[in-house]
């Protein structure tokens, strides 16, 4: 039984390590390729992109990363709920009041050495919005969105 219980806290630890490892050394590379997957992917959409990490504003570190990249993409603290005319909830940029488009990022699962997961999406209103499921694989030094599974959309 106490070989059992070591075993499994050794398994436990392990992962714990995985993710603290994933999320401290790699996060802002796995984030910056998701964000431009999601960018391209929802091109579509036509609108001024945001973004949300955790439900936040991304990390400093991220925000310069994307700016240095010339990835155009805004805090998610310069966009805010509203209602329009109609009474539908929409999201709009503070400054202007133009319509705008949330892409969401939560947290970074490790399920492999080479391979995370992120729940995500985009969200631009009450009836337009996707909850996705992305897989992303470091594939010769980058970071790859290999699959991705659409989970809710409205």
């Amino acid at each position: 039984m106490w070989d059992f219980l070591k075993g499994v806290t050794s398994l436990l630890l392990w992962i714990l390590l995985m993710q603290v490892c994933v999320n401290v050394v790699q996060s802002d590379g796995i984030r910056e390729a998701l964000v431009q997957y999601q960018l391209d992917k929802h091109e579509e959409l036509g609108k001024i992109k945001y973004l949300a990490v955790l439900g936040g504003d991304p990390s400093r570190s991220l925000q310069r990363r994307l700016r240095e990249h010339s990835i155009p993409i805004r805090p998610k603290s310069q966009a805010e709920w509203e209602f329009n005319s109609d009474f539908h909830k929409r999201i709009a940029d503070i400054q202007t009041g133009e319509s705008v488009v949330i892409l969401g990022q939560g947290p970074i699962l490790a399920v492999g050495i080479k391979t995370v997961k992120i729940y995500g999406g985009y969200y631009c209103g009450m009836l337009c919005s996707a909850g996705i499921w992305y897989t992303l694989e470091r594939k010769s030094g980058k970071w790859v969105v290999t699959e991705e599974k659409l989970v809710v959309i409205s």
